[in-house]
């Protein structure tokens, strides 16, 4: 996510909209230590987050958590299980890098999303999470949910304008 880009962006009205204007965003790679690239995350203060990124078209979907999360958001053509895999990858931190993953290690859950796409949200997380939606990082939606509340519905949602 080169800065600034449109997923960025989003990352940031995200947090802010969490944390408030304080709250900080970045990226670190686990395997070269480099802030350049790398799974991004978002610090309130003393504590840091875990965060997801990802963007379709003019659309843009991030995730806030306590622990590790992905996201992802496709166009309705590449089918629930692709970004259900891809959600996976982002929470397991190796994206494409490595495709050998055990799905039983996550809770993946099918988002409402738009018409014309889908998305999925993936955690090992049983605490804390955060899903925005966002038009060019214009406008969003977003539901807090927990391991329970993600099992039983994630359409309960709160509108926000960033």
């Amino acid at each position: 996510l080169p800065k600034p880009s449109v997923r960025w962006e989003a990352l940031v009205d995200h947090a802010r909209w969490l944390f408030g204007e304080a709250a900080t965003t970045g990226r670190l790679c686990p395997e070269c230590g480099s802030t350049a690239h790398g799974r991004p995350w978002v610090r309130d203060g003393a504590t840091t987050w875990w965060a997801s990124v990802s963007h379709h078209g003019p659309l843009t979907l991030s995730a806030i958590a306590a622990e590790p999360v992905g996201v992802d958001v496709e166009d309705v053509d590449a089918g629930r299980e692709w970004v259900g895999l891809e959600a996976m990858l982002k929470a397991q931190g190796t994206g494409f890098a490595v495709r050998d993953i055990d799905p039983t290690r996550f809770d993946v859950t099918d988002l409402d999303a738009p018409p014309g796409v889908v998305a999925a949200l993936a955690t090992y997380c049983d605490d804390y999470c955060d899903v925005y939606w966002g038009n060019s990082g214009k406008s969003g939606t977003s539901a807090e949910c927990t391991q329970a509340s993600k099992r039983s519905s994630t359409s309960a949602t709160e509108s926000h304008i960033a």
